[in-house]
């Protein structure tokens, strides 16, 4: 974990793994070896950090037992390890025995649930919703991610929303809401919405700024992130493209360096939403997930400046100039 949290989140963040490596120990000894390894790559993602120390941040919003913010904490990473291994199957980046940590991971988070009582709870049918509009979600964003570049029109362009990037991650909001439910606090109250808010937040500004970084790479396999979309969509309204019908991704990726204007709207735009629930959550005194969000910030706004460099460095070796 990053060296600047506090050392109580390093003990509960290994109280987590801990449960989930007990758990992996009593599998039979060939499918222990295999996640063992799965394991110990995922829990040393930000990420995986993040998604199981949630319910102990949110301690002083909606408190509990100590053991039941780890359980919680691995019901959320055990989540979180279930669809890493879907996106990563999804964009063809992952070999299929990942699945192997995928099936137990979804199995015993819901055994976690239902150890908490979740399961028997009135907001049991929220996990059947997000799940649903999780795969709703995937489907949709399939659309753009194996499409053929040349096939493209701009109809297609315009339909793709951020609404598709939060859809795929709707089961990760269950949690919080659920632990407001266990603490005896409304899980649709001011409080929890926020914290949904927060996380929803959190969700659009880490993927774009991971789709900032990868939509060339992902552009030359004829698969559409959300920036690559936006970046066409700005291209056909600028008219510099007619249509896609002969468009090749060496073209695309070749605009970047003459149309700053797109990306600096496009960092101002995701500054802007991370500032807004900063503000709300400072006023609510939501510290923790404050500091979650203005590491953030920090983190976009030096892949921003990276980016644009790049783009400097670009311009003044073939001699051009930016569109401003």
């Amino acid at each position: 974990m990053n060296s600047a949290e506090p050392d109580d989140d390093h003990a509960h963040y290994r109280a987590v793994c801990c449960l989930i490596e007990a758990d992996l120990l009593a599998l039979p000894t060939g499918l222990t070896h295999a996640l063992q390894a799965q394991f110990s790559q995922l829990k040393q993602g930000r990420f995986s950090q993040i998604a199981a120390l949630l319910p102990w941040w949110l301690r002083e919003q909606f408190a509990l037992a100590r053991p039941i913010y780890v359980q919680l904490g691995a019901a959320q990473l055990y989540g979180w390890w279930y669809y890493w291994v879907q996106d990563n199957l999804l964009d063809g980046d992952a070999e299929p025995a990942l699945l192997l940590g995928a099936h137990l991971a979804l199995l015993r988070q819901l055994e976690l649930y239902t150890e908490l009582g979740l399961a028997q709870s009135p907001i049991w049918p929220l996990f059947r919703q997000l799940t649903l509009e999780s795969a709703l979600g995937h489907q949709q964003e399939l659309r753009y991610r194996l499409s053929e570049l040349a096939s493209l029109d701009f109809d297609q362009l315009a339909n793709f929303e951020q609404t598709v990037l939060l859809a795929r991650a709707q089961p990760f909001f269950f949690n919080s809401r659920a632990q407001a439910w266990l603490a005896g606090h409304d899980p649709f109250g001011p409080t929890a919405n926020l914290v949904i808010e927060t996380l929803e937040c959190l969700t659009l500004a880490r993927q774009l700024s991971d789709d900032a970084s990868d939509w060339i790479d992902e552009l030359k396999q004829d698969k559409l992130n959300s920036v690559a979309c936006r970046f066409l969509r700005y291209l056909h309204e600028q008219a510099v493209f007619g249509d896609f019908s002969q468009l090749t991704a060496a073209q695309v990726a070749g605009q970047q360096i003459l149309h700053e204007r797109f990306w600096h709207e496009l960092e101002q735009a995701n500054q802007a939403l991370i500032a807004q629930t900063l503000a709300k959550l400072r006023a609510a005194n939501i510290e923790r997930l404050a500091q979650l969000l203005e590491q953030q910030t920090q983190a976009n706004l030096a892949l921003w400046a990276n980016h644009a460099t790049y783009r400097q460095q670009l311009r003044g070796f073939f001699g051009l100039a930016a569109s401003e």
